[in-house]
């Protein structure tokens, strides 16, 4: 793919996703009551104890839920079973190296990208903070957990197995939130300047390059961040992580050519997109602040809790993407090496722990798996954790 197909993909969108969402939205004379009830019923499609998709739903919608075939292509990469077992069993093994680089490597990361940024940032204006509960302050950290709940459903192997995989449908779900996004920026005007979004200088939202961007930050940043902390990421374990998550691209509605470039040269691919799209941006300062408070807030316990998420970020971003997204606005510089020194504890700990026979990565699997659910159940509250259409789109 030459550089100019690559700048072309900020042009293409998912047509698929589209439809299915259009046919929800735009249900024929339905009452608004009626398709905030279809919007409800989606928001369960990917509930623990999987129930058959609601009757009710428009055909266009059902139909789009009961694809769930990976292609045959993807068998000239490797067995795609096999490929979610070494993925989520790495995940699993690693899940607190995989979750720290999730949020201070691969999201803020994304946050560089000042485009993409606009749309994150975008987004935040579209649902109603859940004021009642005192512990969330804003939709944007709904994204940031969200996104936590998301990687837990496909990183998850049972989550992949049956006739209606649960993660396939976590992952089409997004899909379709997605398009709603995508459709609701496109008719409203940006609630800043008023003005409507520039598709020649933006491109559209959420499109197929944003989207294999995205990708490549929770499959190959994660990884990078994780052999930052001097963990091994296997051959093995690296072509399977990318395996899984192109599976997972693909029901997202990335284009196969471009899946196919994502697993023949994913660091190439990566390098075109931190090179032409990190820029400085007020969103993706905002992003990734919102990111590092709630971090300090839910995830540690220290008394100088309020800089571990920077003292990570410091040590695991791309410097390209530390700059765009201001991160020495968010924390002392002069603390960098007492929270070095921190860290390098932090990893000792760990190495010492996964040293131990059987107990050891026993432990920290369950630490692992601590951390994502305070992660989620943070947010929650008193609400099922589950990524929600009805409460975004409404207004769609």
């Amino acid at each position: 793919m030459t550089s100019d197909d690559f700048a072309e993909l900020r042009l293409r969108h998912d047509p698929i996703g589209e439809a299915a969402i259009n046919a929800v939205l735009s249900y024929g004379s339905s009452s608004m009551a009626s398709k905030m009830q279809f919007l409800h019923e989606i928001d369960a499609v990917d509930d623990e104890g999987l129930r058959p998709l609601p009757e009710d739903l428009p055909d266009p919608v059902k139909t789009f839920f009961a694809d769930t075939e990976t292609p045959a292509w993807f068998g000239s990469y490797g067995n795609v079973e096999e490929a979610h077992e070494i993925a989520t069993a790495a995940f699993d093994e690693e899940i607190v190296a995989y979750v720290v680089a999730l949020l201070c490597k691969a999201l803020p990361e994304c946050y560089a990208g000042a485009k993409g940024a606009a749309v994150l940032a975008y987004t935040g204006k579209l649902g109603q903070a859940n004021y009642d509960d005192p512990r969330v302050q804003d939709t944007l950290v709904r994204r940031v957990v969200e996104t936590a709940v998301f990687v837990r459903n496909v990183n998850t192997l049972e989550n992949w197995q049956g006739a209606s995989p649960r993660a396939i449908r976590t992952i089409r779900k997004v899909r379709l939130f997605h398009s709603g996004v995508r459709r609701m920026i496109l008719a409203m005007p940006d609630p800043h300047t008023g003005l409507p979004w520039d598709i020649n200088e933006m491109g559209y939202p959420i499109n197929q390059q944003d989207m294999v961007g995205t990708l490549l930050a929770f499959c190959l940043l994660s990884m990078r961040g994780v052999e930052k902390f001097g963990l091994t990421v296997t051959p093995e374990e690296r072509q399977a992580m990318l395996l899984h998550w192109a599976v997972v691209g693909h029901h997202l509605g990335i284009e196969e050519a471009i899946l196919r470039d994502f697993l023949d040269d994913p660091d190439a691919q990566w390098e075109r997109i931190r090179t032409t799209q990190f820029a400085p941006s007020p969103q993706g300062a905002a992003l990734t602040g919102a990111l590092a408070s709630f971090m300090a807030t839910h995830l540690f316990v220290v008394d100088t809790k309020a800089h571990v998420p920077v003292m990570l970020m410091r040590r695991l971003l791309d410097p390209l993407a530390a700059k765009a997204v201001n991160l020495d606005k968010l924390g002392p510089a002069h603390s960098t090496p007492f929270y070095r020194f921190i860290g390098m504890v932090l990893q000792w700990v760990h190495q010492f722990l996964f040293s131990l026979p059987i107990i050891g990565p026993f432990l920290l699997r369950k630490l692992g798996e601590s951390v994502m659910e305070i992660t989620i159940e943070g947010w929650a509250g008193t609400r099922r954790p589950q990524i929600t259409l009805s409460e975004e789109l409404e207004r769609a």
